[in-house]
């Protein structure tokens, strides 16, 4: 017969057992953020939530301590790099410690895989252990060699004080070339497909050895860039570990961020890292001569319930002596852009009921949009009939009441015209 004691080791053996098959397959993600010259929390909360959706990430974050922090907090961050399987850089700052560095390192060369996103391989001047490992990175010209693809396709190199240095042009949306076709994160992916309005760093510098170029994009001369393919996405490997660097990623706007085509090469970039594998599909929405986009994080936002008009109103900050009141709400109007008033009081109101119903304005241009009439019957300073005055609009954003008569312009033409209620009913019946 077991003792408690041998049962409550047993024990405890099992549940290990147990937690280790609920676990397995599970890839185990760092997330390191705090500084940067992009907005590093939203691009670190836009990552959290895509991650959320995905069941085989396990995700943890780490920042540094932010700017002007006293030594004391420097000491007090040691990120456990060792319990990752890839760790993800959203950081361009101030240099880490020696301890710090030195720890990344040795998680590198014993086989732990890492990837900077966008500016962060801008970060760490001096820091030859990381420039070794990124390849490329934002530096000027004298700084290291440069690399490209011709217009042939064939890749060819820049020496130090060779050409330009780093830079990038105007935000638009990139051509994108899949350079290894065969690697798992690109395969199957169309070779050529449009990224979504993004920064597109040219003439990255570096120790430029052991590159392998994964994606290229397209850099057009006449938005500032070099009229060449400038590498986008590739790996390099370090000791038994790799390092793949991504330059998609711009984070004032996060519209680059909800690219389906960023999405999955992140998504197959972890999964490669981890294991060598990939288990996210590349689906069927995958843009290839027109971009496609999720919703921030891959989710689709869910608004939240309205709420009761008296704590609507009570949110509103007005100077003294202003009062707010409710003269008409949903379902009456919908998305109404601008209004007014004519002699006798009725409120006209321009509705663009299909402007950007998606990331992609599908439908906006249709003719469904309309200039409604509100009028407050009974005096008590609420509108409580409606009547939809001019249908079929493309837009509406002007609307001036004239005497008897109506003046609108909709988005598009140019044009101003005239609309009439001949019979006073609320709807117009000439133009």
């Amino acid at each position: 017969m077991l003792s408690r004691r041998a049962f409550l080791i047993a024990l405890l053996a099992l549940s290990g057992s147990w937690l280790a098959a609920a676990d397995s397959g599970k890839i185990r993600v760092l997330l390191v953020g705090g500084r940067n010259n992009h907005d590093w929390r939203k691009g670190s909360d836009f990552h959290l939530a895509l991650f959320a959706r995905q069941p085989h990430l396990v995700v943890e974050e780490s920042n540094t301590p932010p700017a002007k922090a006293p030594q004391e907090a420097w000491d007090a961050w040691k990120p456990a790099f060792k319990k990752f399987d890839v760790v993800i850089l959203n950081y361009n700052g101030e240099m880490w410690p020696d301890d710090v560095k030195a720890a990344f390192e040795t998680y590198l060369n014993d086989g732990g895989n890492a990837m900077p996103l966008h500016a962060a391989n801008n970060s760490f001047t001096g820091w030859n252990g990381y420039e070794q490992a990124v390849g490329l990175l934002w530096r000027h010209k004298e700084f290291g060699a440069s690399v490209f693809f011709d217009a042939a396709g064939k890749l060819q190199r820049e020496e130090k004080g060779q050409g330009q240095g780093s830079s990038h042009g105007k935000q638009y949306d990139w051509k994108m070339t899949v350079r290894d076709t065969a690697h798992p994160i690109t395969a199957g992916m169309p070779v050529n497909w449009l990224h979504r309005w993004d920064e597109l760093y040219h003439g990255q510098r570096g120790p430029a050895e052991k590159l392998n170029i994964l994606l290229s994009a397209f850099s057009d001369n006449t938005k500032g860039g070099t009229g060449r393919d400038e590498p986008i996405v590739w790996w390099v490997p370090v000791g038994k570990g790799k390092m793949l660097t991504n330059v998609m990623g711009h984070v004032g706007e996060t519209a680059c961020l909800s690219c389906v085509g960023y999405q999955t090469v992140l998504l197959r970039s972890i999964e490669w890292l981890a294991d060598g594998t990939c288990r996210t599909p590349i689906p069927t929405d995958f843009p290839v001569e027109k971009t496609s986009q999720n919703y921030p994080g891959g989710v689709a936002k869910i608004l939240p319930a309205p709420k009761p008009v008296e704590e609507s109103l009570s949110r509103f900050k007005l100077p003294p002596g202003y009062r707010i009141e409710l003269v008409a709400k949903e379902p009456m109007l919908i998305n109404p852009v601008c209004f007014t008033w004519d002699a006798d009081g009725a409120l006209y109101v321009c509705e663009m009921r299909t402007y950007m119903r998606d990331a992609d304005g599908s439908g906006q241009n249709e003719p469904k949009s309309r200039v409604s009439k509100l009028v407050d019957r009974d005096g008590d300073g609420t509108f409580e009939t409606v009547t939809v005055f001019a249908d079929n609009l493309v837009l509406p954003r002007m609307v001036l009441p004239l005497d008897d008569r109506v003046v609108i312009s909709e988005t598009y033409t140019g044009k101003f015209v005239s609309y009439k209620d001949t019979d006073g009913d609320g709807v117009a019946d000439e133009q």
